[in-house]
């Protein structure tokens, strides 16, 4: 990243405080090894010729991490390189075993960098946006989202997936956790304990005796048998394309319209109505 002018350290001090929160922050050796990593000098490393006694008062995380990050970016006139150490932390291969802390992270950082007019994509890039001057400025694009879901009378269970975190973090992640609600429900209403396309086809294939475990119809004329596989495959579809990529990936890199985000809501919508009324058969 090219030189970029200093956080104001209130700001800074917010995103440390993501950085380095106590449930889910860096761990006092994470913080070591990125600092370190990224060139940036570390309070608890002692300078040559300095005594290791006067590192004995050891800050806590947040505050150590602040002043390693402040005082480099004093020395630079820059904030370019604490733009680089947020790249280090949230570079997606630190999270293969751990997409939610890496989710959680990411969308607790984002409404802290909007502060600084920037946005840390899901290619680990960053990217300029409007600066917000409050915190309902921070998420305004999660409620504008939201409500034009409400204008289009989506399932209220689609309303649940769409938190602000998640639509300021990506649309594809609001997406992503609507397909997941569509399986619970399926595994909810059928007994089944399976997922992705494999619960799909066990829930709504016809089996040898010519009923699905859930039916959304009588399952008697070819009509209604050619709207239970049809129904199915767009169950399928929606599983395949967003639930399963994602879930085999520890993050994945895919730019998503608010008009793309908006149509794939409304076909997850008419399957929540379609499950609504899904009946379990006794085969």
């Amino acid at each position: 990243m090219t030189s970029a002018k200093p956080i104001h350290e209130m700001k800074l001090q917010a995103i440390c405080d993501i950085l380095a929160e106590t449930q889910e922050g860096l761990t006092g050796s994470e913080i070591s090894q990125l600092l370190e990593q990224c060139s940036i000098q570390d309070l608890e490393t002692p300078q040559r010729g300095v005594p290791n006694n006067a590192f004995i008062m050891r800050p806590k995380k947040s505050k150590r991490l602040y002043i390693a990050l402040s005082n480099q970016q004093k020395r630079d006139n820059s904030s370019s390189v604490i733009y680089f150490f947020i790249k280090a932390v949230m570079d997606p291969a630190r999270y293969i075993d751990n997409q939610s802390l890496y989710d959680s992270r990411l969308s607790k950082l984002n409404v802290a960098l909007s502060f600084t007019g920037m946005k840390l994509t899901e290619a680990n890039e960053f990217i300029q946006v409007k600066e917000s001057e409050t915190l309902s400025d921070a998420q305004k694009l999660a409620t504008n989202f939201k409500t034009k879901l409400e204008q289009r009378h989506i399932h209220p269970t689609i309303l649940l997936y769409c938190t602000p975190e998640l639509v300021i973090n990506n649309y594809f992640h609001s997406v992503f956790e609507a397909s997941k609600s569509v399986a619970e429900v399926i595994r909810q209403k059928s007994g089944l304990s399976s997922d992705g396309v494999e619960l799909v086809e066990e829930a709504f294939g016809i089996g040898k005796k010519g009923y699905p475990i859930l039916a959304i119809n009588s399952v008697e004329s070819e009509t209604e048998k050619s709207e239970q596989r049809g129904f199915k495959n767009l169950v399928m579809g929606i599983m395949g394309m967003f639930r399963n990529t994602a879930a085999h990936k520890p993050k994945i890199s895919w730019p998503m319209s608010e008009q793309d985000a908006l149509d794939i809501m409304s076909m997850i919508s008419l399957i929540h109505r379609k499950l609504d009324d899904a009946v379990k058969t006794n085969i």
